[in-house]
């Protein structure tokens, strides 16, 4: 579980499973694990998933667990190098960042909100980011029922061979979208 930033006096009279951050978090979790963001916001950049893992928004809803990136260079608030769940959790980049860099294994991203900031260079910016690992094994990106905004596409790859698959998109005063990269 990790709590939102607050005064550290509040932490420390939390269940001592309650981490500071995700970093830790992540640092102290296991293969398999689930990692639960309580309500409230959440700073980090480029926090590496390298096994296995499931980040879920402790909320009811999307918007009560807010993950940050602050950015100003090519950053992103979580990189995924293996097979990863990431569920109920709104996650906003700043300017020439990305919400979710996925290197390999296959990435489910469900019910969550992407945004990047506005930016002059919007063409360079998107939500989410597939990259190359220098490995280059082979992975899966399904998107479910998740809000994206910001930059002039939803997805960039660095991969000649990735192209988004069974795209479906639900418009109402918002955009849902459905659709798996591989």
């Amino acid at each position: 579980m990790v709590c939102p930033e607050e005064p550290l006096s509040s932490i420390q009279t939390l269940d001592p499973n309650c981490f500071a951050s995700l970093v830790d978090a992540v640092a102290a979790s296991r293969p398999g694990d689930t990692i639960v963001l309580q309500p409230g916001m959440h700073f980090c950049s480029n926090v590496s998933l390298r096994w296995p893992l499931q980040l879920v928004g402790g909320g009811s809803t999307t918007k009560e667990a807010v993950l940050i990136c602050p950015g100003g260079k090519v950053d992103a608030a979580i990189e995924c190098w293996a097979s990863c769940r990431i569920a109920k959790l709104s996650i906003r980049a700043q300017p020439l960042s990305c919400c979710i860099r996925h290197y390999n294994g296959n990435l489910l991203v469900d019910s969550c909100s992407l945004s990047n900031e506005r930016h002059p260079l919007d063409h360079l910016c998107s939500p989410i980011l597939m990259g190359v690992s220098s490995t280059e094994k082979t992975g899966k990106l399904s998107v479910v029922k998740t809000l994206i905004e910001g930059g002039s596409k939803a997805i960039s790859h660095m991969m000649k061979t990735c192209e988004p698959k069974n795209v479906r998109v639900v418009y109402s005063n918002r955009c849902l979208f459905w659709f798996d990269v591989a």
